[in-house]
């Protein structure tokens, strides 16, 4: 009889989708402490008494709860290549060399 788990199988260990003992216990100590740590971060955000760091930093971690993160993404030309451009950056930099360019309403547009 072949001993050692089959390609694709799993033997022992926790099961998928239940939480581990520390995960559990943790749990357990805030609700008997009756506190919930999203809710205390919100109050210290919002609480204007707070260091402005502080308060900036529980946003940050709060938003994770909110908005996904998001995910770098690569940009290349056809067949995975560089990407081509119209003009080149020295070829710009070369057409508005000592012009200042304004407002963007009032730029023309000649390397469109």
């Amino acid at each position: 009889m072949p001993r050692g788990a089959q390609a694709g199988e799993r033997r022992g260990g926790r099961t998928k989708g239940i939480p581990n003992k520390r995960t559990v216990a943790v749990t357990e100590k805030l609700e008997a402490l009756d506190r919930d740590p999203i809710e205390g971060m919100a109050r210290m955000a919002m609480a204007e008494s707070q260091l402005i760091r502080l308060r900036a930093q529980m946003y940050k971690e709060l938003e994770q709860y909110v908005a996904p993160k998001r995910k770098a993404v690569e940009v290349t030309g056809e067949d995975g290549g560089s990407v081509k451009t119209e003009m080149t950056v020295s070829v710009w930099l070369d057409s508005v060399n000592g012009k200042t360019l304004g407002p963007p309403n009032e730029r023309a547009k000649p390397y469109i």
